[in-house]
C-alpha cells in the first residue's frame, strides 16, 4: 500500500490541548506506546535506498500514568520504500506484518544479517476521522503530530490545526533525532526514554 504522511512540530501546551479536543469530538482514542527499531544491512543497502526496516514492539498505556501493560505486547514487521508523490509529504510503499505474542522476533532479524542501526520510542494517541488518521506522539524531543491519509484531507486538517504547508515535516523520526543531536549537542544516538531502560519485554 502508499501511506502519505506529514509530521508537525507543538510547540505550546495550549496549541497541543486545542488539537486534541478536537481529536476528541470526532474520534475515541487509542492510547499505544512503540518501541520501535530499524534494521540494516552491514553495508547500509536499505539506507542509501531510503528503505526502511522496522520491528515494533506495541504495548497499550494508561493516559492517566504513562503506566506500560507489557503483557498487552505484539510485533510488528515493516517495510518501507520511497514512493512517487508530492515532495512536500513523506509518500512511501509500504508493507507490514503483524506477529502476535510474545516471541524471539530481533533474533530472527538478526539472522538475516541484519544489525540495530537505531531505537526510538514514543506514547502515542491515535485518532480516526473517516479515511484519515492522527497521531499525537510524546517523545523524547517533545510533542509531535503526524497526519496519514489523502493529501486533500492532510491539508483540510492541517489548517484546522492552524498550519499552513510551510510547516510541514517529511522527514521520518531517525533524521528528525538527528537534526535535534546536532542542534542541542545530544550524544544519544537513540530516540529512547532512559527511565524506562531495561523494562521493557
Amino acid at each position: 500500500m502508499i501511506e502519505t504522511e506529514i509530521k508537525l512540530i507543538i510547540r505550546d501546551q495550549q496549541h497541543l490541548s486545542e488539537i486534541k479536543e478536537f481529536c476528541k469530538s470526532s474520534s475515541t482514542a487509542v492510547f499505544r506506546f512503540e518501541d520501535d527499531k530499524l534494521f540494516d544491512f552491514e553495508d547500509n543497502r536499505l539506507s542509501e535506498k531510503s528503505s526502511i526496516f522496522r520491528l515494533r514492539a506495541a504495548y497499550q498505556f494508561s493516559p492517566d500514568n504513562n503506566e506500560i501493560d507489557l503483557e498487552s505486547v505484539n510485533y510488528r514487521f515493516t517495510w518501507k520504500s520511497p514512493a512517487d508523490g508530492d515532495p512536500g509529504f513523506k509518500v512511501m510503499n509500504e508493507i507490514e506484518l503483524l506477529v502476535q505474542g510474545k516471541q524471539p522476533v530481533s533474533e530472527f532479524i538478526k539472522s538475516f544479517q541484519l544489525s540495530e542501526i537505531f531505537h526510538y520510542q514514543k506514547f502515542r494517541e491515535i485518532y480516526h476521522l473517516e479515511k484519515t488518521e492522527i497521531l499525537i506522539d510524546r517523545t523524547p524531543m517533545g510533542f509531535i503530530v503526524e497526519i496519514e491519509g489523502e493529501q486533500g484531507e492532510i491539508d483540510k486538517l492541517a489548517e484546522q490545526f492552524g498550519f499552513t504547508r510551510a510547516d510541514y515535516i517529511n522527514k521520518d523520526y531517525y533524521c528528525l533525532w538527528q537534526d535535534y543531536r546536532e542542534e542541542l549537542g545530544i550524544q544519544s544516538k537513540d530516540m529512547i526514554f532512559p527511565e524506562l531502560e531495561g523494562k521493557l519485554a
